[in-house]
């Protein structure tokens, strides 16, 4: 069968695609015979009849794994177009070019068959909807997926095998060289000095952040390499590569391989991602102690993980500056967990709930004073034995520490006179009539010259600075030195982290354990060696809660709807009542006394719709009148107000009647208040007493031109006192 046949005139009206793929990068640029052969499909397309504007090369997937592990944008832009009936033919130089991952493969030959698109590999057309052409591209596939992984397999075995020997390495850090197989210490003595300064300060301070902060202080700079070349670069310490010291297991002399492993997940966008996580050491696929001479023992190497370790805050956690003096040390009694501190007033230590919500509570908080005193004082009892022999170490190791600074400024200078002689030379041996050549050593002799006398100056700065070689004190001299650990430990210059690093020198673990039944608290302290010390503590009682004089909490109840807290609190201190400690009322406690006792506040929005009483500002708002009128008509006593409890401020009782006696425009029967009086014959003060004992009704006027007082008034048939004008104004 003539396989060029299967190409009809549908296929040519659609594009032809033409996949381009190679694995990495370095097959890119080694493996170009294999890229042109692939690229020279696209003649193989225009012989079978598809025009040059109908072929498409896809090539932006060179370089990119096909294993399904890797985003490939190239292939997932060539299954689209077929999906959408774009393709008329895929042009694939084989299968293990499409892809070596069996889902990516089935799955384009799946819309290959919905859509009648071609493909056309290793020079051959096939149709998908054939079965005879169907069973031949499964089995490519399958071979490619297959291929690829027996490959990776020979490929991990082969470097397994390496491995086992200890010969295999990626890239050698910092302070070490390859010597054939093997590795060797660099013999640079000032990389060797840096990296056994990062070891000797983690074993004095313990923390990674602290070994950074005392290189800085010193002045010790770190080494770094890029790709194992030289010249090495110098600059100040860093956590980074602090930490990659510390933790690298060639530095404790161990040869370690398959310490990570690559996990592939799906990311927030349905996208193949790598992660790679680092495995425990038991999980090492190789490890050959006492491989190569390390900067530490391999042991050590093990402690210094236990305890960066230990320094996460997840665990114990390095000591900080809160006073808590057993942070990363007390341990809850009844289930083991460790205990929190809790900060406030004081301090303390709780027991953190459990994940699982069996105990929301947790079992234990307890206050931390009492229980800190009782450890001090047996800590000081501890080390009075050790004081002498710690004061000797302590003076032995500050003189050390001196000559390990000045050793890093000596190997400093070293470094740039040694960099100074050979621009020098470069320099000497440059022929002369070279001239540009010529002026540009100089320039490096001159800089290097500058570097020199620089480190020469820093180094006469720190014999200056750094304390100077003394004569170590004798044990007779130091005798008395325990009786002053006490005065030491409680000296106010002493922070509690340096207590902290104290206290853990001895103390492994403090088990606390609460007893409410008899009011006692066992606690349980594990000295280092094995001593075990037990103590026990009354618990301290639980404050009582507030007791408010009931009295005062129905007084309160009372008010709360009428008046603010800050009216409230006024109207108790002026009946002189107290809170329950015998505190004078303020708004912020009797806010907190609602609170206790779920009283609601006032709210002026909030108002009963039956005769409510407000305040003289709300009433003068809810009748539309300004402050001083109300204030008027109170006093004259056209508005009356009422007291609700004795020393409250008073209230405007907002009613019916009031609204009543307030008119837009004058009624019936009504007139002035100066008529009134004229035809009445009486005084101003006369007509108001009349007004406020009901003996005659009266209307006010709120605005307009008529606004004032008006009295309902049938005049009589022979005024009293008539012709006498009454004095005054309505």
């Amino acid at each position: 069968m003539n396989r060029e046949r299967l190409i009809e005139a549908r296929h040519l009206q659609r594009k032809g695609m033409v996949y381009v793929r190679q694995s990495t990068p370095g097959q890119v640029l080694t493996n170009q015979e294999s890229t042109r052969l692939q690229y020279q499909l696209r003649d193989a397309a225009l012989e079978l009849g598809w025009g040059p504007d109908r072929v498409e090369v896809i090539d932006e997937d060179l370089g990119v794994s096909g294993s399904g592990k890797v985003h490939r944008s190239g292939f997932e832009r060539l299954t689209l177009a077929v999906a959408r009936g774009e393709v008329g033919a895929v042009f694939g130089l084989e299968a293990s070019r499409l892809s070596r991952s069996k889902v990516d493969w089935f799955q384009l030959l799946r819309w290959l068959r919905a859509t009648d698109t071609l493909i056309v590999v290793e020079g051959r057309v096939y149709d998908p909807r054939n079965g005879d052409d169907t069973l031949m591209l499964d089995l490519k596939g399958t071979v490619s997926a297959a291929e690829l992984y027996n490959i990776q397999r020979r490929m991990e075995e082969g470097q397994l095998n390496k491995a086992r020997r200890g010969e295999l390495y990626g890239s050698v850090p910092t302070g070490y060289l390859r010597e054939g197989d093997g590795l060797r210490r660099d013999p640079d003595p000032q990389v060797r000095h840096a990296i056994g300064r990062v070891f000797a300060l983690f074993r004095e301070v313990g923390t990674a952040r602290q070994v950074v902060q005392a290189l800085r202080e010193e002045g010790t700079q770190l080494p770094s390499q890029k790709h194992n070349r030289r010249p090495l670069a110098w600059s100040d310490a860093s956590y980074d590569r602090v930490y990659k010291v510390l933790t690298n297991p060639l530095m404790g002399g161990a040869y370690a391989w398959g310490r990570q492993r690559t996990e592939v997940r799906l990311d927030e966008n349905n996208q193949l991602r790598k992660k790679v996580r680092r495995l425990p050491p038991e999980q090492w696929r190789v490890l050959i102690e006492d491989h190569h001479e390390g900067y530490v023992s391999w042991r050590e190497w093990q402690a210094i993980q236990a305890r960066l370790r230990a320094n996460s805050p997840a665990r114990r956690g390095a000591p900080r500056e809160g006073r808590a003096l057993l942070q990363g040390l007390a341990v809850c009694g009844e289930c083991g967990r460790s205990l929190e501190v809790r900060y406030g007033s004081s301090h303390g230590y709780r027991c953190r709930p459990s994940r699982d919500g069996a105990d929301q509570g947790g079992c234990l908080s307890v206050g931390g004073k009492r229980v800190d005193a009782v450890v001090a004082e047996l800590f000081l009892e501890a080390a009075q034995p050790a004081a002498v022999e710690a004061a000797l170490r302590a003076e032995r190791l500050a003189q050390e520490r001196t000559d390990q600074q000045l050793r890093s400024y000596c190997l400093e200078l070293e470094r740039r006179q040694y960099a100074e002689r050979r621009a020098k030379r470069n320099y000497v041996l440059m022929d002369a009539d070279y001239t540009s050549m010529k002026q540009e050593l100089a320039e490096d002799w001159h800089r290097a010259r500058r570097a020199t006398e620089k480190a020469q100056q820093a180094l006469e700065q720190a014999r200056e600075r750094l304390p100077r070689r003394g004569r170590a004190p004798s044990p007779e001299v130091l005798a008395g030195l325990g009786l002053r650990v006490r005065r030491l430990w409680e000296h106010p210059a002493l922070q509690a982290r340096d207590r902290k690093r104290l206290l853990a020198t001895l103390l492994e673990e403090a088990v606390l354990r609460a007893d409410r039944e008899a009011g006692r608290l066992h606690l349980l302290l594990r000295w280092r060696g094995g001593w075990i010390d037990e103590r026990e503590l009354p618990l301290q009682r639980r404050a009582q809660p507030r007791r408010d004089p009931s009295e005062t909490v129905d007084l309160v109840r009372r008010l709360a709807p009428l008046y603010s807290d800050e009216q409230v609190s006024a109207t108790l201190t002026n009946q002189g009542r107290r809170t329950a400690r015998g505190l004078r009322f303020t708004k912020a406690r009797v806010r907190a006394l609602r609170h206790r006792h779920g009283i609601a506040a006032y709210r002026a929005e909030e108002r009963a719709s039956d005769a409510p009483l407000l305040g003289v500002s709300a009433a003068a708002r809810e009748l539309g009148v300004a402050r001083s009128t109300l204030y008027r008509w109170i006093r004259e006593g056209f508005v009356a107000t009422e007291e609700p409890v004795p020393g409250a401020p008073r209230l405007v009782r907002v009613d019916a009647a009031l609204r009543s006696r307030l008119c837009e425009s004058v009624p019936a029967g009504y007139v002035a208040a100066a008529r009134a009086r004229k035809v009445l014959g009486v005084s101003r003060q006369t007509l108001w007493e009349r007004i406020r004992g009901g003996q005659v009704e009266a209307r006010t006027i709120v605005r307009g031109p008529h606004k004032g007082l008006y009295v309902r008034l049938e005049e009589p048939e022979q005024p009293l006192l008539d012709g006498v004008e009454a004095s005054g104004d309505a």
